[in-house]
């Protein structure tokens, strides 16, 4: 195959033809592989004419290109910038840039300063994404925060205008954000969103065993669609917080506020609103209640109802995961339903009907086990003699079991006197931890 000279121009047909940026890379201290196609070569010197120090590789089909660009993050040479092209049709599909924390838009700063990670630490570094045709540009904030011996890192995903739309903990490190290369939305899933949603960003498009998952901004808000394995729509999920209550129903509200785990509007934490092929409109709002738990309400024009399986129909496992992630269910939870997939806190949380008990998984970053969570109205007896050898009484008569690779316990909320606590007691009745209601 012809290959083009590492000159910064070259003599043809009497015209002067520039083949490749005068750089660094210019030199025989970092040759152009012989497998990057020449449409690739020219399409990256015409969008990066002031790149230096270019060094190419090749992963999957695409051609990747390490190299530094002045205009980003300030200081030395080393490569800053990552650009992605397809090899087939020798286009551009994505570029990683480092820019500095002081370089990111009004939008995503304002939004992060007001965010529960404010407090934490970061990384000056952010991460910029820009991608082709109608997919979101993303900025990636890396934050971190020790307690005690242990330190959590999350990465948050912010769109240009300051939307959230991802809270990784503990993410795989050394990230090349592979998975966020573009992907067109392909027959009908591509016909519906057009029809639907024509003005959409894509954020990310999965496909699964059992389904595409595609998470899209439209109107200024972060929607994920999911449709079948026949391209077949099955609901939408719209995300809302608390700042956008005016854009709830006043019927819903007033609903939601007839439940006992309400208690204000600033408990509330989240709002996702539902649109399905077959459960009609629902709200599931996540309310805060003391030791930083959780709780799911979950609302129709009915009233109150209980969680929807996610479905399209009853036995149906319609939500994707990854095929990891089911392979895990599969073995530990066998015959477990799918009712819902969900980010909470950075971990992904999937809801699931095993045995005819709903449980809450937990994943991290890393899609390493957790921990399993259900309810549970019976106690054994030695968490009972503990509790009462404690000299403690019982707040609640509903409890939590919790399950890990290594340990289990039930979580107990108890009363001493005027101190609320929540107990951890193993199954032989040990107490594990106390957390006193801040």
């Amino acid at each position: 195959m012809k290959r083009i000279l590492p000159l910064c121009y070259m003599l043809l047909t009497g015209t002067f033809v520039l083949m490749t940026s005068c750089n660094d890379n210019d030199d025989l201290h970092n040759p152009i592989p012989e497998n990057i196609p020449e449409e690739v070569i020219l399409e990256f010197n015409a969008k990066y004419p002031n790149a230096t120090n270019v060094v190419w590789s090749t992963r999957d089909t695409y051609a990747v290109a390490d190299f530094y660009l002045a205009s980003t993050r300030a200081g030395g040479h080393e490569p800053n910038t990552k650009a992605w092209f397809s090899m087939a049709a020798g286009h551009w599909n994505m570029t990683e840039t480092e820019i500095s924390y002081h370089q990111l838009p009004e939008a995503v700063k304002a939004s992060f300063e007001a965010s529960p990670y404010a407090s934490w630490r970061i990384d000056d570094e952010v991460d910029k994404l820009q991608r082709s045709d109608n997919n979101e540009t993303l900025y990636i904030i890396e934050a971190s925060q020790k307690e005690g011996n242990t330190e959590t890192e999350v990465d948050l995903y912010y769109t240009e205008e300051g939307i959230l739309v991802k809270e990784i903990i503990d993410a795989e490190p050394n990230n090349d954000y592979h998975e966020y290369l573009p992907q067109q939305p392909e027959g009908n899933i591509q016909s519906w969103l057009a029809q639907n949603f024509p003005n959409a960003n894509i954020v990310d498009y999965d496909r699964e065993h059992n389904g595409t998952e595609v998470e899209i901004i439209a109107d200024g808000l972060k929607h994920t669609i999911l449709f079948d394995n026949q391209q077949q729509w099955v609901y939408t999920q719209t995300e809302y917080h608390r700042r956008d209550l005016a854009q709830i129903p006043t019927a819903i509200l007033d609903f939601l506020r007839t439940s006992p785990h309400y208690t204000s509007d600033n408990a509330i934490d989240d709002i996702e609103k539902y649109t399905t092929r077959d459960n009609g409109v629902y709200y599931s709002f996540e309310l805060e209640t003391a030791y930083d738990d959780d709780v799911k309400v979950y609302v129709n024009e009915t009233g109150i109802i209980g969680r929807p399986q996610g479905g399209s129909s009853a036995g149906d496992n319609n939500v994707p995961v990854k095929d990891n992630l089911q392979s895990f269910i599969d073995q530990r939870y066998p015959g477990a339903v799918i009712l819902e997939k969900d980010y909470d806190r950075g971990y992904l949380e999937i809801s699931i009907l095993h045995d005819g008990i709903e449980k809450e998984i937990k994943f991290d970053g890393q899609d390493q086990w957790i921990r399993t969570e259900w309810e549970v109205r019976e106690l054994p007896e030695a968490v009972k003699n503990a509790i009462t050898a404690q000299g403690y009484t019982l707040d609640d008569h509903e409890f939590d079991y919790a399950e890990t690779a290594d340990s289990t316990w039930y979580e107990v909320e108890v009363r001493q006197g005027r101190n609320e606590l929540k107990l951890h007691i193993s199954p032989a009745g040990e107490i594990l931890r106390t957390e006193y209601d801040d």
